[in-house]
């Protein structure tokens, strides 16, 4: 169900207003080969204050084992490439959600967390930050090993991801 609220108005010098969207309390459905996996959430809200020489934006997610992401950009509307700035938290991402798309692993575990800054223009936005999985395992009998306390963190440079990690394997 998407609920919206739209005050604005268009003068010469531009848009000024609110747009509201709420499509909170529902459920994201993928298809995984033959069947459909559902992945309810709480909370999925978009909101937008325009005027005409800038757009604040708040996007907020809640969603169980999808965790929570919230994320604040502000855009200049008026050059080309739309130059942005902005910011994104991401807390308690369960990354078991992704067994079903990964067969030949049997356990899957973890969390994931992170935050970053957003940058560059609209259509090509510059992501810095860090994301950390905690606690993670992963096995499988088609697996040549197990992974135990997996620790990974990703440190976000714009398009490149540097990986630093541990875990443990065997007994």
């Amino acid at each position: 169900r998407l609920n919206a609220d739209v005050q604005l108005d268009l003068p010469a010098s531009g848009p000024i207003g609110v747009i509201s969207i709420d499509a909170s309390g529902g459920t994201l459905r993928v298809r995984e080969k033959d069947q459909w996996l559902d992945f309810p959430y709480q909370t999925l809200k978009l909101t937008s204050q325009l005027t005409p020489k800038r757009i604040d934006t708040e996007l907020d997610f809640v969603g169980g084992k999808l965790g929570e992401l919230r994320v604040q950009a502000q855009i200049n509307p008026l050059p080309k490439n739309k130059p942005m700035t902005g910011t994104f938290r991401l807390n308690g991402l369960d990354v078991s959600v992704a067994r079903p798309f990964v067969p030949m692993v049997e356990k899957l575990s973890g969390r994931l967390n992170g935050s970053g800054t957003i940058s560059g223009g609209l259509l090509a936005p510059q992501v810095n930050g860090n994301l950390l999985l905690s606690d993670g395992e992963v096995s499988g009998a088609e697996l040549p090993m197990e992974i135990q306390a997996l620790q990974l963190q990703g440190l976000i440079a714009g398009e490149s991801v540097q990986l630093n990690g541990k875990w443990k394997s065997g007994k």
